[in-house]
C-alpha cells in the first residue's frame, strides 16, 4: 500500500465530515490536494505506515507461498503412494499374465503322414 493510500485511509472521515453530501470523486480530489500540500516531514508518518503494511504483506505472502508449496508436495506424495499401492494390488489375472512365461517362437514341426 502506498503512502498516499495510508493518508487517504486516515483522513477520509475528516474530509467527509467537512464536506457532507459530496460525491466520492470530490472527496478523493480534496484528499489529493491535501496530500500535495504536505511536505516531506508531513508525509513521513504515512511513509512509515506504508512500509509496515508492505512488510505485513510480504510476511503473509511468504506464509501463503509456503502453504501452497507444502500442499503441492503433499499432493505429489499422495500420488506416488497411490501409484505404488495400485502396482501392489494388481488383479490376479494381470499377475498371472505377468508370471506366465511367453512361448518361444520355434519352427513348426512338420508331420508326415504315413500311409499304411
Amino acid at each position: 500500500m502506498s503512502s498516499f493510500f495510508c493518508f487517504q485511509r486516515a483522513m477520509r472521515e475528516e474530509v467527509k465530515k467537512a464536506n457532507p453530501g459530496v460525491q466520492n470523486k470530490v472527496i478523493v480530489q480534496k484528499l489529493s490536494e491535501k496530500w500535495r500540500e504536505l511536505d516531506a516531514k508531513g508525509k513521513e508518518p504515512y511513509d512509515k505506515l506504508a512500509e509496515i503494511e508492505h512488510q505485513k504483506y510480504l510476511a503473509n505472502k511468504k506464509i501463503y507461498d509456503d502453504k501452497k508449496k507444502a500442499e503441492a508436495e503433499a499432493e505429489k506424495e499422495k500420488e506416488k503412494a497411490l501409484k505404488a499401492k495400485s502396482k501392489e494390488e494388481k488383479p490376479k489375472e494381470e499377475k498371472a499374465k505377468e508370471e506366465t512365461p511367453k512361448p518361444t517362437q520355434e519352427k513348426p514341426v512338420e508331420v508326415k503322414k504315413v500311409e499304411a
